[in-house]
C-alpha cells in the first residue's frame, strides 16, 4: 500500500506544514474557526464568535455579547472570539501575521483599551515562536495589563491537534489526509466507548465531523484488530451514513475511502464497493487539496492491489483510466502552480506524482523503465522541499520507505534516500536522521536486504551515539550483528554482538541492561551457527546469567524468544554429540550442569530432548545430517577442536580460508582479521571491484616483530598468502608504540591489500573506489565502539574459558568429510559486465583480433586446413564451444612459441623482441615452417593451456591487471567469460576453415 499509520512525529510535522500554508492561501477566517473549535474542546465551552458591529444587529442586552461588540469596532475584530468566566471574560485572539511579536503587542493594546478587565488572554499563531520570546510576551502582558497571557503557537497546535479527541479539527480545517489518523495509546478503552455509542445504539445518526472522526476510529480499529474484526461490517454500515446528500462531497469521498480501505484490508473483499468507488473517481478533476489527492492515490492503490490479489474483479481499462485521470489532475495542478503556488504545495504534489508513477510497478520487472527515471518526481520533490521549511520530510520519507521491497536495491533509490536524510539533518536534527535511517533499515531488514539494512543502521548508530540516545544506538548495533549473522559473516556478527554487550554492561543506565542479555544470546547463536559448539555452551551460560539478572519474567521461553532459541540449539548439540561424539558429550553435559537455570526448566529441556527422538538429527545417517547442516551452519560442528583451526566463509565469489595453529592468541588475532575483512566485504558489496572468483588461502601466524608481514605463495588455483601479525597486538589495553586504533588501522590496511590482490582493476581505479568507501564511513563500521581484541578477550572467549576447554587436545569431528557452507544470495559474485566493458568496444577488439591474429599464421593455416585430420581437430574445438578468434589465438600462440624454440634464443629480452616482430607482421615464406603433425600434436595435448596463456593479453585489452605472482587461471577465465564476454562475444568474419578463405 502507499500509506501507513504515521508516527506522532510525522503527523505533527504534517499539521505544522499545513498551518504554515495558511498564509499563502489567505485563510485567516479558517484559522479563526479552527482555533475556536479547538478552544471549546480544550479550554472552555461557552465561547461565541466575534459578531461584528452593533449596527449589524448585535444584542447589547447581554453582558457577553455587549462586551464583544465593544471590540467589534476595532481593527482586530476578525482576530477575536471570547468567553465569559465569572465577572471577567476570557479573550481569544488569533493571527497569521509573520511579524508576530509586534502583532501581539499591538493586539494586546487594542484588547485592553476596549476591555480593561479580563480574566485571561489566549493568543493563537500559526508561526513558530521561540520559548524565550513567548516568555517575554507573557511578562509584557502581565506587567502592562495585569492579565495572564498564554500563547499557543504552531508547534503547540501541531502537538495538540495530533490527539484523537480533536483530530477531526485538523481534518476539517487543515486538510489532513485520512490515513494520517493517529492511534491513541489506550485504543481499547476508546474503542469500547465508541462501539457502545455507535453500534450498540443503532438509532443514533451521525451528523458532525466529530461523529465522522469517532466512526472512522472505530472502523480502523476493527480492521486492524482481529479481536474486533467481527464488528467491521457494522462500522461500514455506520460510515455509509455519510454517503448521503446531507453531507458535503468532501465527506462523501472520505467515507468512500474509509469503507473501501476497511473492506479490502479487513474483509478481503472490495466487490460490494465497486459502484461507490466508481462514483468517487468520476470527478477527479474537482480534487485540488493535497489531502484529497492523497486519499485518491491511496484508494487507487487499494483497488490495484485488490485486483492483483483477486479480491475484486476490476476492469484493467477502468483502473488505467483512473490512473491517467489522477496523473493528469496532479500535473495540471503542478502546471497551474508553477509560479503562483508555494514550494510546499508543489513539493506535496510532486510527492503524490511520484507515488502515482510507482503505483503500477510491473514495468520494473520487464525492464521497460529504469528506477532512475521512475524516481525523477521524487527528485523534484526534494528540490522544492528545500525551499519549503515546513514541508513534512518525515512523512515524505515514510512514503519512500514503503517502496523499499521493490526498489531498495536500486542505487538511484538509495541516493534519493540520502538526499532526504541530508535535508532532514539540516532542518531537524541528527537524531531525526538516525530515526529515519532506523525505520528505513528495519524495512530493508524485513525485506531480507541485510546489506542495505547494515548501511542504514551504521548511519543510525553514528548519528545516535550519545548518552541520551545510547539505547537506540545499541539496538542498532544489535540488529547489525544479526544482519551479519544472516549473511553468514560470523566473526563480524560476534564482534558487533560482543561490542554491544560490553557497552551495555559498562553503562550505568539500568534500562539498557536488558540489552546485555539480548546481545549475549545473539552471541551464543553466532557460536552455534559458526560451528563452535563448546564455546556456545559457555556463551549461553553467560547470557543466562545476564538474563536472570535483568530480564522481566526470566527463564520463560514463551516470553523470551532468544532464550527459546538457545535451549533448542542446546538440545541439538546434546543429541548429536551423544550420537556421534561421546567424548565431547561428557564435556557438554559438564558445561550444561553449570547453567543457571531452575530445576523446572531443566526438567523441561530434558523432556524436550526425549520428545525429539524421531527428529532428523536422531534418525538420519551421518552423511545426510552432515549435508543438511551445511545449509544451516557456516562451519563444521565443533570446529574449534583440533591442533589446527580454519575460519572459512564465502563472499563475493571468493572462498576465504584462514588456517592457523589452535592456540588462544592465534585464534583471537585470526578472527580479528576475519571480522575486519567481513565488515569490509559487506560494505563494498554494492560496488564492482572486478574480484576474481578465486580461493583466498591465508596461512596465518604471529611474529616477534612490530610489523605486519604478508608474502605470496605460489599457487595456480588460489590466491595463497602467508600473513603474520605482531604478537604485541594482543596487548589491547596499552602498548609502548601504538594505540589500539593505530593497530586496528594497520589490520584494515592489510585487509584492503588482500582485497586488492583479488581485484583485476588497475590499482588507481581500485584505490579510488575504496577511498570513496572510507570517506563514506567504512572505518566507523570497522571500529565499533569497543576495540575488537578487548571484546574478544572479555566477552567472546576469555582466555580462562578457552583454557578450560583445552580444544587443541581433541580431534575434530568427521575430519575426513569436507564441509561446504552455502553462499548467501546477496553476497554472491558479481557476474555483470565489468569495468570498461561495452558492446561497441567488444566488437572493435574482436575485429582487431581477427585482423591481427591471422597475419602471422596465414601461410601455415592455409596449408594446415588442407589436412583432413587437422581440419577435424578444428571442428572438434568449435563443437566444444571455442570461438573462431579463440582458435586463431591458440594456433598463433603455438606457432610463435615453436619458432622461438627453433631460433634457440636464450636471452629472455631477445625472445620477447623476436616474438613481438613476428606477431605484428604478415607470415613470410622464409619463416620457419612448423610440421602440421607437430602443430596438431602440440595443440591437442595442451589446447586449454594454450588458450589460457592468452588471458594476459585479453585482460590487458580491457585495461585489467593480473596481480597474483602465479595467476589463478581458472578464476581469470571465469571472470573474463562472465564480465567481458570472452567465450560468447563474436562478430561476423570470414570462415577461415574454408580452404580459400585464408
Amino acid at each position: 500500500m502507499l500509506n501507513k499509520n504515521p508516527t506522532v512525529i510525522e503527523l505533527q510535522s504534517y499539521i505544522s506544514f499545513q498551518l504554515s500554508e495558511l498564509n499563502s492561501k489567505n485563510k485567516h477566517h479558517l484559522f479563526e474557526d479552527m482555533c475556536r473549535h479547538f478552544a471549546r474542546i480544550r479550554l472552555c465551552e461557552n465561547i461565541l464568535p466575534a459578531t461584528g458591529p452593533v449596527s449589524a444587529g448585535g444584542d447589547q442586552g447581554r453582558d457577553f455579547e455587549t462586551y464583544k461588540t465593544y471590540l467589534s469596532t476595532t481593527p482586530i475584530v476578525n482576530s477575536l472570539f471570547l468567553e465569559c468566566v465569572k465577572e471577567n471574560p476570557i479573550v481569544f485572539a488569533c493571527s497569521l501575521n509573520k511579524q508576530i511579536v509586534t502583532k501581539i503587542k499591538s493586539d494586546l493594546a487594542t484588547i485592553f483599551k476596549n476591555a480593561p478587565q479580563l480574566e485571561h488572554v489566549y493568543y493563537f499563531s500559526n508561526q513558530g515562536i521561540p520559548v524565550a520570546k513567548r516568555h517575554d510576551l507573557e511578562h509584557f502582558c502581565k506587567n502592562n495589563h495585569q492579565t495572564d497571557l498564554t500563547i499557543i503557537d504552531r508547534q503547540a497546535l501541531s502537538e495538540a491537534l495530533s490527539t484523537v479527541e480533536v483530530f477531526w479539527i485538523a481534518q476539517e480545517y487543515l486538510g489532513v489526509a485520512s490515513d494520517m489518523f493517529p492511534k491513541p495509546k489506550e485504543s481499547s478503552s476508546v474503542y469500547d466507548n465508541y462501539k457502545k455509542m455507535w453500534l450498540d445504539d443503532s438509532s443514533l445518526t451521525p451528523q458532525t465531523h466529530a461523529d465522522f472522526q469517532q466512526i472512522q476510529f472505530g472502523l480502523r480499529e476493527a480492521r486492524y484488530n482481529r479481536n474486533d474484526l467481527s464488528d467491521l461490517p457494522n462500522w461500514i454500515k455506520k460510515m455509509a451514513c455519510f454517503l448521503s446528500d446531507n453531507f458535503s462531497a468532501e465527506i462523501n469521498r472520505k467515507a468512500t475511502y474509509e469503507i473501501a480501505a476497511a473492506a479490502l484490508r479487513g474483509l478481503n473483499n472490495l466487490s460490494p464497493q465497486i459502484e461507490r468507488i466508481k462514483k468517487y473517481f468520476s470527478n477527479i478533476e474537482d480534487l485540488k487539496n493535497t489531502h484529497e489527492l492523497e486519499d485518491a492515490v491511496c484508494l487507487l492503490s487499494y483497488c490495484s492491489k485488490a485486483h492483483s490479489l483477486k479480491h475484486c474483479e476490476f476492469d484493467e481499462t477502468l483502473l488505467n483510466s483512473w490512473h491517467s485521470a489522477l496523473t493528469l489532475q496532479i500535473e495540471r495542478l503542478l502546471k497551474e502552480n508553477t509560479k503562483l503556488g508555494t514550494p510546499a504545495y508543489r513539493a506535496y504534489l510532486l510527492m503524490l506524482r511520484g507515488q502515482i508513477e510507482l503505483m503500477f510497478l510491473g514495468c520494473l520487472t520487464n525492464g521497460d523503465k529504469e528506477p532512475k527515471k521512475l524516481l525523477k518526481w521524487w527528485g523534484k520533490t526534494i528540490i522544492e522541499a528545500k525551499q519549503a521549511p515546513f514541508f513534512p520530510l518525515e512523512r515524505f520519507s515514510s512514503v519512500i520507505n514503503l517502496f523499499i521491497p521493490l526498489l531498495g536495491r536500486s542505487e538511484a533509490f538509495i541516493k534519493l534516500t540520502k538526499r532526504v536524510d541530508e535535508l532532514l539533518g539540516k532542518r531537524s536534527s541528527m537524531k531525526a536522521v538516525a530515526e529515519n535511517c532506523r525505520d528505513r533499515a528495519m524495512t530493508y531488514y524485513e525485506a531480507e536486504n541485510y546489506l542495505q539494512a547494515i548501511r542504514e543502521l551504521q548511519e543510525s548508530k553514528v548519528n545516535w551515539f550519545t548518552s541520551e540516545t545510547l539505547c537506540g544506538s545499541l539496538l542498532a548495533m544489535l540488529t547489525i550483528a544479526d544482519c551479519y549473522r544472516k549473511l553468514k559473516l560470523i566473526p563480524a556478527a560476534k564482534y558487533y554482538a560482543a561490542s554491544t554487550a560490553q557497552i551495555a554492561f559498562d553503562s550505568n543506565n539500568n534500562q539498557i541492561k536488558d540489552i546485555l542479555s539480548m546481545a549475549l544470546f545473539l552471541l551464543s547463536e553466532c557460536f552455534f551457527e559458526g560451528g563452535e559448539w563448546l564455546y556456545f555452551m559457555q556463551s549461553a551460560q553467560l547470557a543466562l546469567i545476564a538474563h536472570n539478572n535483568y530480564a522481566e519474567n526470566p527463564l520463560d521461553p514463551s516470553k523470551h524468544e532468544d532464550l527459546g532459541v538457545a535451549l533448542s540449539y542446546f538440545v541439538k548439540i546434546k543429541t548429536l554429540s551423544e550420537r556421534f561424539f561421546p567424548e565431547i558429550a561428557k564435556q557438554i553435559e559438564k558445561q550444561y550442569s553449570n547453567w543457571p537455570i531452575d530445576s523446572e526448566l531443566r526438567e523441561g529441556i530434558n523432556q524436550l530432548a526425549k520428545e525429539d527422538e524421531n527428529i532428523w538429527w536422531r534418525t538420519e545417517t551421518k552423511e545426510t545430517i552432515w549435508r543438511m547442516m551445511q545449509n544451516d551452519l557456516s562451519a563444521r560442528p565443533f570446529c574449534e577442536l583440533g591442533k589446527t583451526r580454519k575460519i572459512t566463509w564465502n563472499s563475493l565469489g571468493i572462498k576465504w580460508r584462514i588456517h592457523f595453529q589452535n592456540t588462544y592468541d592465534r585464534c583471537v588475532l585470526a578472527e580479528y582479521l576475519a571480522a575486519i575483512i567481513q565488515i569490509i566485504l559487506a560494505d563494498i558489496a554494492n560496488i564492482d571491484l572486478c574480484l576474481l572468483p578465486t580461493i583466498v588461502d591465508i596461512d596465518f601466524d604471529l611474529n616477534d616483530s612490530n610489523k605486519i608481514n604478508i608474502e605470496d605463495k605460489p599457487d595456480n588455483f588460489a590466491t595463497s598468502l602467508r600473513v603474520t601479525l605482531p604478537k604485541t597486538h594482543m596487548e589491547h589495553i596499552s602498548h609502548p608504540d601504538k594505540t589500539a586504533t593505530e593497530r586496528e588501522s594497520e589490520v584494515v590496511a592489510l585487509a584492503l591489500h588482500i582485497l586488492c590482490k583479488c581485484s583485476m582493476l588497475p590499482d588507481d581505479r581500485c584505490n579510488t573506489l575504496l577511498a570513496k568507501k572510507i570517506k563514506n564511513g567504512l572505518l566507523n563500521k570497522v571500529f565499533n565502539g569497543m576495540p575488537h581484541l578487548e571484546c574478544y578477550q572479555s566477552i567472546i572467549i576469555p582466555r580462562e574459558q578457552a583454557e578450560e576447554i583445552n580444544a587443541s587436545n581433541y580431534e575434530p569431528l568427521n575430519s575426513g568429510l569436507e564441509f561446504q557452507s552455502i553462499e548467501v544470495v546477496s553476497l554472491r559474485w558479481n557476474d555483470r559486465h565489468g569495468y570498461g566493458y561495452s558492446t561497441s568496444l567488444a566488437k572493435k577488439f574482436l575485429k582487431n583480433r581477427y585482423t591481427k591474429a591471422i597475419r602471422p599464421i596465414r601461410l601455415t593455416l592455409k596449408i594446415a586446413i588442407k589436412d583432413t585430420t587437422f581440419k577435424a581437430f578444428l571442428n572438434e574445438l568449435k563443437n566444444e564451444g571455442y570461438l573462431d578468434w579463440q582458435i586463431l589465438l591458440i594456433i598463433l600462440n603455438e606457432v610463435v612459441n615453436y619458432r622461438t624454440r627453433e631460433r634457440a634464443v636464450t636471452n629472455i629480452q631477445d625472445q620477447i623482441a623476436f616474438q613481438k616482430v613476428i606477431m605484428n607482421r604478415e607470415e613470410l615464406e622464409s619463416d620457419t615452417k612448423i610440421p602440421i603433425d607437430t602443430l596438431l600434436h602440440n595443440l591437442r595435448s595442451q589446447k586449454n593451456m594454450k588458450f589460457i596463456t592468452t588471458f594476459g593479453a585479453i585482460a590487458q585489452t580491457w585495461k585489467l591487471v593480473i596481480k597474483q605472482v602465479t595467476p589463478d587461471v581458472i578464476a581469470i577465465k571465469k571472470l573474463l567469460d562472465a564480465k567481458y564476454g570472452n567465450s560468447t562475444d563474436d562478430i561476423q568474419h570470414k570462415e577461415f576453415l574454408l580452404d580459400n578463405s585464408v
